[in-house]
């Protein structure tokens, strides 16, 4: 299974540390068999490549993934290798667990029974109920000495308002490049336009999280970004929602 096809997270080694396989059996003509199926991928040694050819199934982390990596010029490089082998090649679609179940999960502060046909106001009162505690958890520190405790202890830039009426969107996961520049590129006209709420959280590379500090700072009220990977927050989120 693939999270990330991009070079940096391929096993990417010097071509030379080949030699060092062939104590495990591996046999020299792996290198670069006719069929280029071997480790070798651009002058590099890279397992990624190697681990695609020999397996029995490759799965990615979405459908739509799966066919973004296919396309010929992708950054990972392993485009021409993935539609050779497209036959054992699929994405599989994101769920979550029971644990997540809006019905009997212990980190919301209004539990409800979701796509219930019977009671479609339950629905909505407890997703505001949820959405409510969210900004709460999220609002306006009393000082700027707070907001500014509030960042260096628990990692919360910005600060929602409580607006029931907002949309609230959100996103979570590693901050990294390749991941959120279309986020990011959309963010202002979300808020700005839209009137949107936003909630991101994850951390990553320094340079990705500073603009989202910097967005949640500009948009005082608006956005909010909390720089962890904590359970409890996303549940209330995506009960909120």
């Amino acid at each position: 299974t693939m999270h990330r096809i991009d070079e940096a997270y391929q096993g990417l080694f010097p071509g030379e540390w080949f030699q060092d396989l062939l104590v495990l059996g591996i046999g020299p003509e792996e290198w670069s068999p006719p069929d280029r199926d071997g480790f070798e991928s651009y002058g590099a040694l890279n397992l990624t490549k190697r681990a695609i050819v020999k397996a029995d199934v490759v799965l990615t982390v979405s459908p739509r993934y799966a066919v973004e990596t296919q396309k010929e010029g992708h950054e990972g490089r392993l485009d021409g290798l993935l539609r050779k082998y497209a036959g054992k090649y699929r994405g599989i679609g994101h769920a979550l667990g029971p644990q997540w179940n809006p019905a009997t999960d212990p980190h919301l502060t209004a539990p409800f029974v979701p796509f219930s046909d019977e009671s479609p106001e339950a629905v909505a009162s407890g997703k505001q109920a949820n959405k409510l505690a969210l900004q709460q958890q999220f609002g306006k520190p009393s000082t700027d000495v707070e907001a500014q405790e509030r960042e260096t202890a628990q990692g919360i830039y910005g600060y929602l308002d409580v607006d029931l009426n907002a949309p609230l969107v959100g996103l979570a996961g590693r901050l990294v490049p390749g991941k959120v520049e279309m986020f990011l590129e959309q963010a202002q006209a979300m808020v700005s336009e839209l009137g949107v709420q936003l909630v991101i959280q994850g951390t990553g590379k320094p340079e990705v999280e500073q603009q989202f500090m910097q967005l949640a700072r500009a948009n005082p009220g608006k956005v909010v970004y909390h720089r962890t990977f904590e359970d409890a927050p996303l549940h209330q989120f995506y009960a909120g929602e």
